[in-house]
């Protein structure tokens, strides 16, 4: 569902071969190196409005509860945590895009 929220021709250019390195970047948006769990994003939120963390290719990753809910760099937070073999997985809505269009760092 989030992927729908993409406008057709944004998403159809960085599915082309030519966008590989940027959809290498958009994907490390959704990418935490480590454990993040609720209990830590919790903690982080009860000392002030936000919590933040830092994705695998630098982009700032602030949490907040808005409307009551969980978000994620204005995305809600549907579903999780998740533990699966490698961590823990929180499903957004919405794919997290750069403003700006960062460097990869892999």
């Amino acid at each position: 569902d989030a992927f729908a929220k993409v406008p057709a021709d944004k998403l159809q250019a960085l599915m082309s071969p030519a966008m590989r390195t940027m959809l290498k970047v958009t994907l490390g948006n959704h990418i935490v190196t480590g454990v993040l769990d609720m209990a830590t994003i919790e903690a982080a939120l009860a000392k002030g409005d936000s919590a933040a963390a830092t994705a695998a290719n630098n982009m700032p990753l602030i949490f907040k509860k808005e409307g009551g809910k969980l978000t994620v760099n204005g995305a809600r937070v549907i579903k999780g945590p998740m533990v699966v073999d490698n961590g823990l997985v929180y499903v957004v809505d919405t794919v997290l895009m750069p403003a700006v269009p960062l460097q990869a760092h892999y």
